[in-house]
Order: structure tokens, then sequence, then C-alpha cells
């Protein structure tokens, strides 16, 4: 009779987080445009400027596509360089010794899946079937968050498939991403969100590892639906 109990009680609370769960997502997703509004962005365009922590400015370009498209151009010692290149199909992008590599074969899927991702992590994450869990309020900062964490089916930048997301229960939009990197853990704080044709889009984020921030990003220009870069860009540059 106890273990019924016990299996009861875990079944009723697995009901409600996942009720949490929907709520919360559906906030979030009504709180940056709405589903018809996000539907119709199809490629977005933004001039950022990075800048690290010993004070150096990295102006960047770049545009992203759901067919797949992924350019990024930055400017780093008085170089123009392309940084990725894809068009959906084939590729290049910078190496550690300022050079060219080909994308891999075994790139090419997971690189059309996160041009799709115009607005992060999170709002797809059906659609990729990763798994997304409430785990209740965490304390950051003196807010209440609702933290959720989402489980990837595909490894992200960090090279890990697990991320926390804490969102601001008044504004519904995400504040922190967290991920914990050998002991490390690497906070993405959204500073601030640019709204555009009624979409809200992340204006300045700041990465910070153990508490010091690295170094942040901000984004000065969105431009919704632009077109896309001339097919020559795509061209990987004779070295």
């Amino acid at each position: 009779m106890k273990n019924l109990l016990l299996l009861f009680v875990s079944i009723i609370s697995l009901n409600i987080f996942a009720q949490d769960v929907d709520q919360i997502y559906n906030d979030y997703v009504n709180a940056i445009g709405g589903k018809a509004k996000l539907a119709k962005v199809k490629s977005v365009q933004k001039t950022i400027t990075m800048k690290t922590a010993q004070g150096m400015e990295i102006p960047m370009d770049t545009y992203q596509s759901s067919d797949g498209t992924i350019y990024t151009k930055m400017s780093m010692m008085g170089q123009d360089l392309v940084a990725l290149a894809f068009d959906g199909k084939q590729g290049f992008k910078l190496n550690q010794s300022m050079g060219y590599d080909d994308i891999k074969p075994e790139d090419v899927n997971k690189l059309k899946e996160q041009a799709k991702d115009l607005f992060g992590n999170l709002l797809r994450y059906k659609e990729r079937g990763d798994k997304l869990e409430y785990i209740g309020k965490e304390k950051l900062d003196d807010v209440d968050y609702d933290a959720l964490t989402l489980t990837t089916k595909e490894l992200n930048q960090y090279n890990v498939n697990e991320m926390k997301i804490l969102l601001n229960p008044n504004t519904h939009l995400i504040e922190h991403i967290l991920v914990e990197v050998q002991g490390m853990t690497i906070d993405s704080k959204i500073i601030s969100y640019k709204e555009v044709d009624g979409l809200k889009f992340v204006e300045k984020i700041e990465v910070s590892v153990n508490g010091i921030v690295q170094q942040s990003m901000t984004i000065s220009a969105i431009k919704i639906n632009a077109p896309a870069p001339d097919a020559s860009v795509f061209v990987k540059p004779k070295e």
C-alpha cells in the first residue's frame, strides 16, 4: 500500500511539472511574439559587436535562414574574415590557423538544424526531439526564476547536451542560460531584448565563467526576412 501511494504521488507530481513546462513554454512563445508572427520569420540578418574581457571589439555581420543557410563575417585586426559560410549543402569555416576548412559531410545536417534556430535553442525543442523539464524555482540576482533543464540530442558549442534555462516569471523571457563544463559554470546572461516588428530578439548578452565576465555581444541592427547573401560568398577563398 505504501509503495502504491508513493507511485501515485510521483505520477501526480510528474503531471503537475509537465503542465508547468507547457505553460512556461507557451508564455515564453507569446512573450517573444506569438506563434503566428514567429512562423513568418524565415531569415534574420544581424549586425553585432563582440567585446572581449581585454577590451577588444570585433564587429560581426550574420545571416541565418530556416532553409539551412548560415553566413558570418567579422573584422579582426584590420582584416575582414568569413568565420562561417554554409549554403545548406556545403561550405567552409575559419580554422585556428586563419585558413579555411571545408564543412565535413557529417556536420551538414547539424548546421542545417542550427540554422533553423532563429530564436535560440528553446523554441524548436519539440521539433528537434529534445527534452524539456521543469525543475522548480531558482533564485539568482534576487529574482525567483522559473528553471528549466533542456537536454538536446546534439552536443552544443560547449560539447555538452544539457543546459539550464532561467525565465523571468514576470516577463516570461529568458534571462540566463547556464551550462556546466569541466567544473566551470558558463552563464550567458541576457541583459536586454530588442523589439522588431512585434518580435523580441536578444539585444545584449554577457557571457561569464564562474562569475567573471569574459565577453559580451551587442546587436545593433536586425533585419527580418532579408535576402540571402550573394552565392559568391559561399565559395571558399583561395589560400
